[in-house]
Formats: structure tokens, C-alpha cells, sequence
């Protein structure tokens, strides 16, 4: 049952289709988007926008310290 529904997606995202796969780049962005929520001890839900603006910054340095094209491509955070 679920493999029809997958298979459905499949069909939604050739060849027009929004979605695409994840790159290295993008999975080491929510990688440190996470541990910087965790290491702060920060919800992003229910934070506040300062807090949000911080986590998010600090997830963007870190994959920009590991992948330096990230910035051209996902830049998020502008200062």
C-alpha cells in the first residue's frame, strides 16, 4: 500500500516536478541546523525570532565552513 503511494510521488516529480534529491550540501545543512537547536537548547517552534535568526545563522557557518559553494546557492540568512 504504501510503496503505491510512493510510486505516486515518483510520478508528481518527473519530469516537471518540484521536488529534487537532497545534495550532500543540503544534508549537512539540516545536520547542523540540528545540532545547533540541540546544542542551544532551542526549539525552533516556539522560539523567537532572534533565536530562529541565530540557530539558522549558525547551521549556514558551519556548512559554509564545509561546503564554500553552499553560500552561493542557499545563502537563507542576509546581514
Amino acid at each position: 500500500m504504501l510503496d503505491e503511494k510512493y510510486l505516486k510521488l515518483d510520478d508528481l516529480a518527473e519530469p516537471d516536478g518540484y521536488a529534487a534529491p537532497s545534495t550532500n550540501e543540503d544534508l549537512a545543512y539540516i545536520a547542523y541546523f540540528r545540532q545547533a537547536c540541540k546544542r542551544y537548547n532551542i526549539d525552533f517552534v516556539s522560539a523567537n525570532q532572534d533565536e530562529r535568526d541565530f540557530v539558522i545563522r549558525m547551521a549556514e557557518v558551519q556548512t559554509l565552513a564545509e561546503f564554500p559553494s553552499f553560500f552561493a546557492k542557499h545563502m537563507l540568512y542576509c546581514s
